[in-house]
């Protein structure tokens, strides 16, 4: 999981399968975004939010989500407001690729139009993973204690392949998914 500006943590799914919607951060964020996770067997996307208040900016900004062409539903969860959103069609074919971590596989088309490159001045943990990036490389290497150059022979993904437990909201280990 990735630490990110306030403590939060945002898992594989939010940095990885949550830009296919391209929705904007910042009235996420706003807004008491927390994480993005998938469904154990469909190609949906739960965006969990935690609102401070749930007060007519936070009303209008679900009148928003509601009438976004992907929103198939929405509920509470105590303090908190789930949406269901649909994977865009063009871009399920990249679910199977992030549940085996195999990222650099991923439709280049949604790379280009999804991932950007730069963001906040420098090039985004995600454009790195996508591509994997030599650099990125490099940090595991060093993170790792391998000497620089040892982990390009194994010509494997830069980054760890997602978990269950930490993409899907309320997993159960007990129910059969196919993840594999």
């Amino acid at each position: 999981m990735i630490k990110t500006k306030g403590e939060l943590i945002y898992n594989k799914t939010t940095l990885f399968v949550y830009p296919s919607l391209e929705l904007p951060d910042t009235i996420l964020l706003r807004n008491g975004f927390k994480n993005a996770y998938l469904c154990d067997h469909e190609y949906d996307l739960y965006l969990l939010f935690q609102p401070e208040n749930f007060d007519d900016i936070f009303e209008d900004f679900s009148n928003y989500m509601r009438k976004h062409e992907y929103c198939r539903d929405e509920y509470d969860l105590d303090e908190k407001v789930m949406f269901v959103m649909e994977i865009p069609e063009q871009f399920k074919n990249i679910i199977d690729h992030f549940k085996i971590g195999k990222y650099s596989k991923f439709n280049s088309q949604y790379i280009q139009q999804c991932i950007p490159m730069v963001k906040k001045g420098s090039i985004s943990k995600a454009w790195k993973v996508f591509n994997q990036d030599l650099s990125l490389r490099r940090e595991w290497e060093k993170e790792l204690g391998y000497k620089e150059g040892e982990l390009e022979k194994w010509n494997e993904e830069v980054y760890p392949k997602p978990e269950p437990k930490n993409e899907i909201y309320r997993y159960n280990p007990e129910i059969k998914i196919d993840w594999e």
